[in-house]
């Protein structure tokens, strides 16, 4: 019995690992004029969503190495009167923070954008903990809003902690596959929004 769940284990990780090899490399081929191309009618989906609508605060992630631009929606959400919470990663853990523009960011784990205290415009950060809408990035996901992410799981130890939190997950439109391979702890998102489609 533990044997065959071990080998389902090593299995299901080996799965995962050649999944994200396979959508780094097809996001990787994207054009600047596809990405802002798609970008631009995620945006459009995200604005006529519903839970969009039905929250003051937007969790969301500094887009990174060809993912959706989510940096190019931030004036679009505050125009929408939100407040706008981003990823910090401290340690193992991850905390949201509001920024009111990119200069409240520098990079940091591997690059990324990440809220920076000491250069705050406007004081201390807040870190963020109140009911809103989290948009989740992924590599790749299913029909079943089943979703593959970069393997660190920040994002499900996060939601685990966390109540008050409506999931979307955002991605391009051949990121949604038709199986992704999931274990028992990883987290599914509510709804996918893509430059085509909205998922429930």
């Amino acid at each position: 019995m533990t044997d065959s769940l071990n080998r389902n284990l090593i299995n299901t990780d080996n799965e995962k690992k050649q999944l994200r090899k396979k959508m780094l490399a097809l996001r990787d081929r994207l054009t600047r004029k596809q990405v802002g191309t798609a970008s631009r009618a995620c945006l459009e989906n995200i604005l006529s969503f519903p839970f969009f609508k039905d929250h003051e605060w937007i969790y969301f992630f500094l887009a990174f190495n060809k993912e959706i631009d989510t940096l190019s929606m931030m004036e679009a959400f505050r125009n929408a009167g939100k407040r706008l919470a981003v990823p910090r990663v401290e340690g193992k853990e991850m905390h949201f923070y509001e920024i009111r523009s990119l200069d409240d960011c520098r990079p940091g784990a591997m690059g990324i954008l990440e809220p920076y205290k000491e250069v705050s415009s406007h004081g201390n950060l807040l870190r963020v903990t109140e009911p809103g809408l989290m948009l989740m990035p992924g590599l790749a996901f299913d029909k079943d809003r089943n979703r593959l992410g970069y393997g660190g799981g920040f994002y499900d130890r996060y939601l685990c902690g966390h109540e008050g939190l409506r999931t979307v997950g955002i991605c391009y439109d051949f990121q949604i596959i038709d199986h992704v391979p999931a274990e028992s702890h990883d987290l599914r998102p509510e709804a996918l929004i893509s430059d085509r489609r909205i998922l429930f």
